[in-house]
């Protein structure tokens, strides 16, 4: 997961979560955080901006039910650290997929009812993403180029600001 800061509004944060495990596997999710004036006694904002079938993001929008993951929103002992690892735990524990009242009531349904066809739409969901991610520089793709591209950014001895370049490109779209 990498975030960044908005260049000119500090209260929002620009996220990509790349995720390597469980059904949402080789998806590549941008999402915004959108901080409150008055966080800390307010819970911030998640808005995800690639499409995500999940039964708490409402589909249309990309928002995130927040108010499920917590109950009740307390200063001083709730962080946006732990909302960080909520977005990435929604993904991954399939305690948040079994819900009763879902903020996506198709993705709920079928999660219960008919799993196969969750899955696919997960799948098709991350590839459409993951496709978006693809050709973040030009229509003219190509993947060996990306690849190089990919590992370069996530390799771990690259220089930081340059890392923070690469994702904030890929972030603004540009």
């Amino acid at each position: 997961m990498y975030i960044l800061p908005d260049e000119n509004d500090l209260k929002i944060w620009n996220g990509i979560l790349i995720l390597k495990d469980g059904i949402y596997r080789n998806s590549i999710i941008k999402f915004k955080i959108t901080i409150p004036n008055d966080y800390p006694a307010k819970i911030p904002n998640v808005t995800f901006i690639s499409k995500v079938f999940h039964p708490i993001v409402n589909y249309n929008t990309g928002e995130l039910d927040i108010k499920y993951l917590f109950n009740s929103w307390e200063a001083g002992k709730n962080f946006i650290l732990q909302i960080l690892y909520k977005i990435k735990d929604i993904f991954i524990n399939p305690d948040y997929f079994q819900i009763n009242d879902s903020f996506n009531a198709e993705a709920g349904n079928l999660f219960k009812n008919n799993y196969i066809e969750f899955e696919n739409k997960v799948i098709e969901n991350s590839k459409e993403n993951f496709n978006i991610f693809l050709n973040y520089k030009s229509k003219d793709f190509n993947q060996d180029e990306f690849i190089k591209d990919l590992k370069k950014i996530l390799k771990k001895d690259i220089k930081i600001n340059e890392k923070k370049e690469m994702i904030n490109d890929f972030l603004l779209n540009k």
